[in-house]
């Protein structure tokens, strides 16, 4: 996928989250295949402020639960493998 230019969303928050972590505007995807024949994809990302929010707000609502010691909601949505 990624030598088509395509990240699946769930290493996308990762990346997001990374970046907000550490303060970077951007970094690259390095995607290795050995099997392939393009064994490798290298994509650079931008920080998504956006999707970090969403984010964010994800991982307050699950801290407010490890604290108060609730089960969380649900917010992955399965069917399109993102936050809702």
């Amino acid at each position: 996928m990624a030598c088509a230019g395509i990240i699946k969303d769930y290493y996308m928050c990762q990346i997001q989250h990374c970046l907000f972590v550490v303060g970077c505007q951007k970094c690259q995807y390095i995607s290795y295949r050995p099997e392939s024949n393009q064994k490798y994809a290298v994509l650079e990302i931008k920080r998504d402020e956006v999707q970090i929010e969403k984010i964010i707000e994800q991982e307050k609502r699950f801290w407010n639960c490890m604290i108060n010691m609730t089960e969380p909601e649900k917010p992955w949505d399965l069917k399109r493998k993102t936050f809702t």
